[in-house]
């Protein structure tokens, strides 16, 4: 082993606690990285292999008319299109009464489009419309099993199966409804026939429809948009806009972005924490450094020598960090999908993403040690053997400057504040650092804040009501005299809903009208 390898080796031991705690926070910077940014392709690739699996539709056309599905299937980039009803009808479940979705399946076999994918049980059964398969969501909120019954739009059906749906993957009602309270929604499919015992104005047409591999989404979404709104389609939603595939990629956006945010904040600070560390060791040893020098080591040999310290440190916690990076991400993964119930875990560890991290570990350590490394090289031997000697006398701190009654306070105190201005170079990386701390708690803090924020305002300001009560009927003022006489009513009112479609010129959106008492 060399001369300077040995020293670094034992400056190294002297400083050991240092250059742990700088090593732990480029083992988490780049973990972070590496595992945030793996369980971001990761989580793309899951959602996409279930979406091909089961045949997500890329466009969902409610209320066009009946040729529309012809029109659809002969568009040039359409693999097929095929029909379908589904109906928001009353659930009771248990205790709780609410307004549901039942999706009407062919009960012989699954559909070219939206296919579902049952964990438990079996499908349904064409010879007993009573038999439905419950979408998995609903079934963990109810604490539902196969076997159990419940009722539908007035009829006593029974799950058979319990099954994951690409459209349900978050269970979103509608572009309105991203986040539905507890026990308030629940998607069952079901034998097509029980449709009909529906209610007519809740029974909506829809056409599905499948893009061939390697279609121009945005062509072909323009020409069906076109053809569904010339066939009276009261509503045209692209996969971009499905709500449980807006909500989902919102999140995996989200992910990517603090899987960059958050590690550039640890390696900052590991970055500031090298360059204190390797700084404080170039000032103590100004006298070995000029004794070095004198001996015969080049100015090219001591400044790789302290640039060594900062990349060792870089690499090996870059190496652990990439270990630790692959597990979380897998782990970061699974939890993800568990929590919007993809059914399709992808878990690989991306190349490109291991060797950014390296790099990302590795500069950190390099750019945080150049300054200290070309100092070395700018010293003389005569002038690094003297010493560091204070360029001029002593004076007062600013802060002395400030508070004048801080002249007369103890030396100890005096020393520790005019030691602040002496070396701005160390102050200014020490108050870096102490920022960059604060960010790390604060936007964390900062983001749990936000979320609590906008739940209370969600559900204490502005969504006031206890419950709802919906009708098929227009509501008279006697109905709503009597749900206001219920003991316990503070307040009711009648509201009428419609499902519309807003167009300006080339945009749409899809909302709902709400209409209220004039006073």
């Amino acid at each position: 082993m060399s001369t300077l390898a040995t020293k670094r080796r034992r400056d190294m031991a002297r400083q050991k606690w240092q250059f742990i705690a700088v090593l732990v926070t480029v083992v988490l910077g780049v973990g972070m990285f590496a595992g945030s940014f793996n369980a971001y392709l990761n989580l793309d690739d899951s959602l996409e292999e279930t979406y091909q699996r089961l045949a997500m539709a890329d466009l969902t056309v409610t209320g066009a008319d009946a040729g529309f599905v012809e029109t659809a299937a002969a568009t040039e980039g359409v693999e097929t299109a095929i029909e379908r009803q589904q109906a928001d009808v009353p659930f009771v479940i248990g205790e709780d009464s609410f307004i549901g979705r039942v999706v009407g399946m062919p009960a012989d076999e699954q559909p070219a489009v939206n296919r579902i994918d049952v964990d438990e049980g079996v499908y349904l059964d064409p010879a007993d419309p009573s038999k439905i398969v419950l979408q998995s969501h609903a079934a963990a909120d109810f604490g539902l099993e196969v076997g159990e019954t419940f009722t539908i739009a007035g009829q006593d059906v029974t799950i058979v199966g319990i099954a994951a749906s690409p459209e349900y993957l978050w269970p979103a009602r509608d572009s309105q409804n991203m986040f539905t309270p507890p026990k308030s929604f629940a998607v069952a499919f079901v034998h097509e026939d029980i449709l009909l015992a529906a209610d007519a104005p809740a029974v909506r047409d829809q056409v599905l429809v499948l893009y061939d591999d390697g279609a121009d989404t945005e062509q072909v979404d323009a020409a069906l948009r076109g053809a569904a709104n010339s066939a009276g389609a009261t509503q045209v939603e692209t996969l971009e806009e499905q709500p449980s595939n807006f909500t989902i990629t919102t999140e995996i956006d989200g992910l990517q972005t603090m899987a960059v945010a958050l590690p550039i904040l640890f390696l900052a600070a590991a970055a500031m924490a090298v360059y204190v560390v390797v700084t404080r060791m170039v000032f103590s040893q100004r006298g070995v450094i000029g004794t070095l020098r004198a001996s015969g080591f080049s100015r090219t040999q001591m400044s790789r020598h302290y640039l060594g310290f900062g990349l060792i440190v870089g690499i090996v916690g870059s190496l652990i960090g990439m270990v630790f990076g692959s597990l979380m991400g897998r782990g970061m993964t699974a939890l993800y999908t568990n929590v919007f119930g993809i059914p399709d875990l992808v878990a690989e560890v991306h190349l490109p993403t291991i060797v950014i991290a390296l790099g990302f570990g590795a500069s950190t350590g390099v750019i945080a040690g150049i300054a200290p490394a070309r100092a070395v090289a700018r010293l003389a031997p005569a002038e690094a053997m003297r010493g560091e000697a204070p360029p001029e006398a002593g004076k007062a701190s600013i802060f002395e400057k400030l508070v004048p009654p801080l002249r007369n306070a103890p030396v100890r105190w005096r020393m520790s504040l005019r030691g602040i201005g002496r070396n701005k170079k160390r102050s200014g990386s020490m108050v870096a650092g102490v920022v960059l701390g604060l960010i790390l708690i604060l936007s964390t803090w900062g983001m749990l804040d936000t979320m609590l924020g906008a739940m209370d305002r969600q559900f204490n300001d502005i969504a006031l009501e206890d419950a709802n009560v919906v009708v098929s009927e227009p509501v008279q003022d006697a109905q709503v005299s009597a749900i206001a006489d219920v003991e316990g009513v503070a307040i009711a009112e009648p509201v009428i809903g419609l499902r519309a479609t807003l167009v300006h010129e080339d945009e749409e959106f899809v909302t709902s009208l709400e209409g209220y008492a004039t006073d």
